[in-house]
């Protein structure tokens, strides 16, 4: 679910057990100002897409709909 949260807002590893992989990501986006600029609007534009409420009426959604089929 990573991908689907983060969005473009974030570089996501291949491994990241690997601490080369990792620190390669960090060194590569911490010394582009640009780069960093973007991901943080990227970041912030996600972030919007996301509320307690809509949270809650989706999930309100699902119960209402398994409630009333038995294919839950």
């Amino acid at each position: 679910s990573i991908p689907e949260v983060v969005g473009d807002a974030a570089v996501l590893v291949s491994d990241s057990a690997d601490p080369l992989e990792v620190s390669r990501v960090i060194l590569a986006v911490s010394g582009d100002a640009e780069r960093r600029d973007h991901m943080i609007r990227m970041g912030l534009e996600q972030a919007a897409r996301f509320s307690w409420r809509r949270c809650a009426e989706d999930t309100l959604r699902v119960l209402v709909q398994c409630g009333r089929t038995s294919d839950c």
